[in-house]
C-alpha cells in the first residue's frame, strides 16, 4: 500500500486538510497506552539523539529502544546521514526538519529528522548541534512528515530538557513519548481513511 498525501490547492481544501488533521489528533489522544505498545513496533522502529562532536563528527548518544545500541554503526551511519541531511541550526532558537529514507539489513525506513542547536557555553561557537530521529516504516513516514507540526512541541521539548542537562532518564522517557505519538498518529490517520 502507497499512502499518497494531497497537496491543497485551493482554500477548501486546506479547511479539509485542516479538518483532517483535528480529527486524526482528536482520535491518536484517545487511544489507550495498550493499544500503542501492541503495535508500536509495526510504525516506528525507534527514536534516535545524536550530537555532533567536533572531533569524532556525528555521535548518537541516547537511543529508543535500547536494544538499537547493538547495531553501533548503523547509529553512526544514521547520524551522519541526519546531519548531512538537514545541516546545522544557525539560530538557537530554530529547528530543521527533513526526511529521508534509509535502509537496515531487509528494513527500509523513512526517518524524519529535527536538527537544532542547544546552549553550551563550553562548547566551541557556544552551542551543540543535535539531532533527533523518529525511525518509521516506510509505508508511514509521509503521514508522520504531514504532522511534523504536531509532533514538534514534543522535539522542542526534549531540547529544552536536554539543555537544562536534565537526568538522562527524563530525556530518554520524553523521547518514548515521542515515538508512542508518532505511532498514535499512524493509528488515528489510518482510522479516519479506512486504510488497513
Amino acid at each position: 500500500m502507497t499512502i499518497k498525501l494531497a497537496i491543497p490547492d485551493s482554500g477548501s481544501q486546506v479547511d479539509e486538510l485542516i479538518n483532517d488533521k483535528k480529527r486524526v489528533m482528536n482520535i491518536a489522544n484517545m487511544l489507550s497506552d495498550d493499544n500503542i505498545s501492541d503495535q508500536r513496533d509495526d510504525y516506528t522502529f525507534g527514536v534516535v539523539f545524536s550530537h555532533f562532536d567536533q572531533k569524532q563528527g556525528p555521535f548518537p548518544i541516547i537511543t529508543i529502544p535500547p536494544m538499537l545500541e547493538n547495531h553501533f554503526q548503523f547509529l553512526v551511519n544514521l547520524s551522519d546521514r541526519a546531519f548531512s541531511t538537514t545541516g546545522f541550526v544557525e539560530e538557537i532558537s530554530n529547528e530543521n526538519i527533513t526526511t529521508f529514507d534509509f535502509s537496515f539489513e531487509k528494513i527500509n525506513m523513512k526517518c524524519i529528522t529535527f536538527a537544532f542547536a542547544i546552549t553550551v557555553p563550553e562548547a566551541r561557537g557556544g552551542k551543540e548541534d543535535m539531532t533527533l530521529t523518529i525511525l518509521l516504516n516506510q509505508e508511514y513516514g509521509e503521514i508522520i512528515n504531514n504532522f511534523s507540526s504536531e509532533i514538534l512541541p514534543s522535539v522542542r521539548w526534549i531540547r529544552e530538557i536536554a539543555e537544562n542537562k536534565s537526568p538522562r532518564e527524563n530525556v530518554v522517557s520524553q523521547m518514548e513519548g515521542l515515538r508512542n505519538l508518532a505511532t498514535r498518529i499512524i493509528i488515528a490517520y489510518k482510522e479516519v481513511h479506512n486504510l488497513e
